[in-house]
């Protein structure tokens, strides 16, 4: 959901990501994110919407009426499928903020957004990594080992 309560973003098995109007329930956005796989999460944080496929990142820029979106980027650095992403944008008129995703690699990679690649990664578990959160000083992780990990960081960028 977006900060304002106003919209709603889906991902789906039929290579998806749609956006929801809160108010009357309506699809304003429908989003072809590939031909092939399933689209398995989704985050959104002022304007800009990372989703994940199989071992892919995508990126877009959505328009502030939610009705058009620009795919920005695609990263690709996991093994093994993603399961959680979170994005945190400082300043989306510069496209500058980071996002984190983890996957059934055990991996949890830290990206800048204007980056090609992942500024660190950390190994969390070895097991799928099911959910993921962060803040400025650490990222928190479950995993299907039955175990929740904190790893306190500073991220240099």
């Amino acid at each position: 959901m977006d900060k304002t309560g106003e919209f709603a973003f889906s991902a789906s098995a039929d290579h998806t990501v749609r956006i929801w109007s809160i108010e009357d329930g309506s699809c304003t956005k429908v989003i072809y994110v590939n031909q092939t796989m399933a689209v398995m999460t989704v985050g959104f944080n002022q304007g800009y919407l990372a989703c994940s496929y199989g071992e892919f990142l995508a990126l877009y820029k959505i328009g502030s009426d939610m009705t058009s979106a620009k795919l920005l980027k695609t990263y690709e650095e996991h093994h093994k499928r993603i399961e959680s992403i979170k994005l945190d944008i400082s300043d989306p008129d510069q496209g500058q903020g980071v996002m984190i995703s983890s996957g059934k690699d055990g991996l949890i990679k830290y990206w800048s957004i204007a980056d090609d690649k992942s500024l660190q990664t950390f190994k969390g578990s070895q097991e799928q990594i099911t959910c993921v959160t962060f803040d400025k000083l650490r990222i928190v992780m479950a995993s299907r080992e039955n175990k929740i990990k904190i790893f306190d960081f500073s991220p240099n960028i």
